[in-house]
């Protein structure tokens, strides 16, 4: 008597990318010929890599048995970013969904896998251990759930500017633990100030009158002034970063007008990282750009960013952006 046959049933990949690496089940690819093939396995769980390289290749679904959607639906539910949010889970386990959304970001901003983008990830993978049994990082961590607020957006923002800010720093010769530790730590505080100002004023375009305006360009020190006590690690390097984050090469910007070479090295790096995720998130002017365009627009913007910072990290992203030519 014939086996019964095994019947699939789908998952989005974009699901996967927003799940912790852990699985419980196995998920499989549909291949051409109608044979499902086994593309992560229960014992060695989700590879962020593999999956950036499979969305590149235009994987939509994978599918896993029948059997095992409860298991798919259990491990969907449990989102790092909920975990993370979640006031029930214990300490350790926002560690951890912390750093796998921060792992998660860094492969959003790579869709191919070139030789340089697998040396960052691999950088970033020694970091990531470090920071695991890292002091400095959980006393920070935990003041930043203490402020931040229970709406996930300003999390997000502040991890995709820590990850976008990380890859310039590493592309720019950057190998110093403390050096990166200090560009994660600003940019996980460097726009908490905004917390203080009206919710429906916490974004630049939402500021019309010079007052409003005005007032929303005090958020660096806003950010200062809502940590009254030393930051648990490198205190003075951080609040620098978090005070110039917003200014330009050019004097044009904000709170205090810093020109040129004053502006800290780390500063203008999170100043790049900062403006990437913003546009991205649709926190600019309100709309979604892609990758592609949010570069384009930095890139065009003369005397803001350095563009000695910019120019190598434009260049790796948009490996994974432009079309290649036939």
């Amino acid at each position: 008597m014939d086996a019964p046959e095994t019947i699939f049933h789908p998952v989005t990949l974009s699901s996967l990318k927003d799940c912790f690496k852990d699985l419980a089940f196995d998920l499989y690819l549909l291949m051409p010929t109608g044979k499902h093939i086994k593309a992560f396995d229960k014992t060695t769980g989700l590879d962020f890599s593999r999956l950036a390289t499979y969305e590149a290749k235009g994987v939509q679904y994978f599918y896993v048995t029948r059997e095992e959607v409860v298991l798919l639906d259990e491990h969907l539910a449990r989102s790092p970013m909920f975990m993370l949010t979640n006031p029930e889970t214990p300490v350790e386990g926002k560690k951890k969904a912390f750093l796998t959304v921060m792992e998660q970001t860094l492969f959003e901003a790579f869709t191919h896998g070139s030789t340089t983008q697998a040396a960052i990830a691999k950088a970033f993978e020694a970091l990531r251990a470090s920071l695991q049994s890292d002091r400095d990082f959980l006393d920070t961590l935990t003041l930043l759930l203490e402020v931040c607020p229970k709406d996930d957006s300003f999390l997000r923002h502040a991890i995709g500017t820590s990850i976008y800010s990380y890859i310039v720093a590493t592309l720019n010769g950057m190998s110093s633990e403390r050096s990166l530790k200090i560009i994660l730590f600003a940019a996980f505080f460097h726009d908490i100030g905004r917390l203080r100002l009206p919710e429906d004023r916490r974004l630049a375009y939402q500021n019309k009158s010079i007052e409003e305006i005005v007032e929303f360009r005090r958020h660096p020190l806003l950010t200062l002034e809502t940590f009254s006590a030393s930051l648990p690690f490198a205190d003075e390097e951080i609040r620098t970063c978090i005070l110039q984050h917003k200014e330009r090469l050019d004097g044009k910007g904000y709170p205090h007008g810093v020109k040129g070479p004053s502006i800290f090295i780390l500063a203008r790096i999170l100043a790049i990282g900062d403006a990437m995720s913003e546009f991205t998130l649709g926190m600019e002017d309100g709309h979604f750009y892609t990758k592609a365009q949010a570069l384009a627009h930095m890139m065009s913007e003369e005397g803001h960013f350095d563009r000695k910072l910019l120019a190598p990290f434009a260049n790796l992203i948009l490996q994974g952006s432009t079309p290649k030519a036939a």
